[in-house]
C-alpha cells in the first residue's frame, strides 16, 4: 500500500508532535537546499503538560523555545492510548484498524527468532523522507518489531 500525497502530508503533520519515540533526527542528505527536520516524540504526555500549550505551573522552557521557533499542532490527537499502535499511526498515517496494531507489541516479537517488523507492508514517514533524499536516524523506543536492525526508512538507530 503506497501513500498518496494527502496521506503523506497528514502523516507528517501528525507525527511531528505526538508518539512515543524519545527523539528522531532527520538530516537532509543534499546539503542546504533541504530543510533539516528534528522530530521529537514523548510517550504519554498530554499537550496540557507543556508551557507552550498554556500550562502555567509546569516549566518546559526548552520545549517552549522549540515550539516558538518551529511549528505547533493544536488539532492533533491519538486514536489509541497505547504506545505501539499510536506510534504506528503516526508513522503510517493509518488508524489501528488499518495497520492492525491495537495493543502493546509482545516483547518476543521485538528481539530474537520471532522478531518481525510490523509495518513492512505500509509506507512509513521514514521511507517517504528517505526517498526524498533525507538520511533518517532514530533514537529511543521503537516497540514496532525487530529492535536489532534499522527499518522503515531509518539507516541508523539506537533503540530499546
Amino acid at each position: 500500500m503506497k501513500s498518496t500525497f494527502a496521506l503523506r502530508l497528514l502523516a507528517s503533520v501528525l507525527i511531528f508532535f505526538y508518539g512515543g519515540l524519545a527523539g528522531r533526527c532527520l538530516v537532509a542528505a543534499d546539503g542546504p537546499s533541504k530543510t533539516n527536520v528534528v522530530f521529537i516524540l514523548t510517550d504519554n504526555q498530554g499537550a496540557w503538560t507543556l508551557g507552550c500549550y498554556g500550562n502555567p505551573d509546569i516549566r518546559t522552557p526548552h520545549i517552549d523555545r522549540l515550539a516558538s521557533e518551529g511549528m505547533r499542532f493544536t488539532r492533533a490527537l491519538s486514536s489509541n492510548p497505547v504506545c505501539s499502535p499510536t506510534r504506528a499511526t503516526y508513522l503510517t498515517g493509518l488508524i489501528p484498524s488499518q495497520h492492525g496494531l491495537h495493543s502493546f507489541l509482545d516483547p518476543k516479537y521485538m528481539m530474537g527468532p520471532e522478531a518481525y517488523n510490523t509495518l513492512d507492508e505500509f509506507t512509513s514517514l521514514g521511507e517517504i523522507l528517505r526517498d526524498e533524499g533525507y538520511v533518517c536516524g532514530l533514537s529511543g523506543k521503537w516497540h514496532l518489531g525487530d529492535n536489532m536492525k534499522p527499518s522503515e526508512g531509518f539507516s541508523s538507530w539506537i533503540t530499546k
